[in-house]
């Protein structure tokens, strides 16, 4: 029964570090799910997404696009 109860401590360990890095790295602004911060390449990636998923159309995206390179130069 005991390599059981070692089998479980161990696993219960690497899910408390797990859960403990995922929270340490939201509260940091790292956050990859919402996207809380991002730069304008960050921006651009999302756009470059949503242009490839076929949420936007190539007109919308060359326009928003623009709009965040004019921005980026600002």
């Amino acid at each position: 029964m005991w390599p059981f109860m070692s089998i479980f401590w161990i696993l219960l360990w690497i899910v408390l570090i797990i859960i403990l890095s995922r929270y340490i790295r939201g509260k940091s602004g790292r956050c990859r799910i919402c996207h809380c911060k991002y730069n304008n390449n960050d921006a651009e990636e999302i756009l470059r997404e949503r242009f490839a998923k076929g949420e936007i159309d190539e007109k919308e995206y060359e326009s928003r696009l623009e709009t965040l390179r004019k921005d980026n130069k600002s």
